[in-house]
């Protein structure tokens, strides 16, 4: 079967000829494609009817630079010869490659602009990394300063233990000393007691001598 194809929506000058070339040559297809004057694709394809419909369906694209619209398809008698191995036809005029050439130059365009804004993120990004590592540097300062006042802190702790056991020396010879005092003012009393028990002893004689 033979048929004649229309194709609308935004199908030229994308590269969407090479897609539906390549596509019809996968399945064996005969026929040629070009772009028409109106902005359509037109193309006469010839084959099996089922692998027409499945070249139909494959070529139906939505895409971000290919969308596809409408597709029209009319049966065609085959009265004329067509190329056994499908190919574009080149029917682009100057208009054509101009229009071209302008849509390159603001591919182009836009790819500087990229490039530039990629420039700029880069410069932001290196003014960050500065911005980090200066803040790494003052946490590492930070935390130098903080090992000191660590250092120093211990050093005031051993100083405080160690007059902490001066105290308990001075407070076990201050014990000492107490024991002392109260032994000798124990062995006084009892002198004492023993020294009003001989003057009771001699008072007592001397009144029985009295008595006499």
């Amino acid at each position: 079967m033979r048929y004649a194809l229309t194709i609308k929506g935004k199908v030229q000058d994308v590269g969407y000829r090479k897609i539906i070339e390549q596509k019809a040559k996968d399945r064996g297809l005969k026929g040629y494609v070009f772009n028409d004057v109106d902005g359509t694709v037109k193309l006469v394809c010839e084959g099996v009817t089922d692998r027409i419909d499945d070249f139909i369906d494959v070529i139906n694209l939505h895409e971000k630079n290919i969308f596809v619209a409408d597709i029209l398809k009319n049966e065609v008698v085959p009265t004329y010869p067509i190329p056994k191995i499908f190919g574009r036809i080149e029917t682009d005029t100057s208009g054509d490659v101009v229009r071209k050439l302008e849509k390159g130059l603001d591919t182009l365009g836009g790819i500087k602009d990229d490039t530039r804004a990629l420039r700029e993120g880069q410069d932001n990004l290196l003014v960050g990394q500065d911005k980090l590592i200066g803040g790494q540097d003052k946490l590492i300062g930070g935390q130098d300063n903080l090992l000191v006042g660590q250092d120093k802190l211990i050093g005031g702790q051993d100083k405080l233990i160690g007059g902490q056991d001066k105290l308990l020396v001075g407070q076990d010879k201050l014990i000492g000393g107490q024991d002392k005092i109260i032994s000798i003012l124990e062995s006084s009393r009892k002198v004492m007691e023993s020294s009003r028990k001989d003057q009771k002893t001699v008072i007592g004689l001397l009144e029985k001598i009295a008595e006499k």
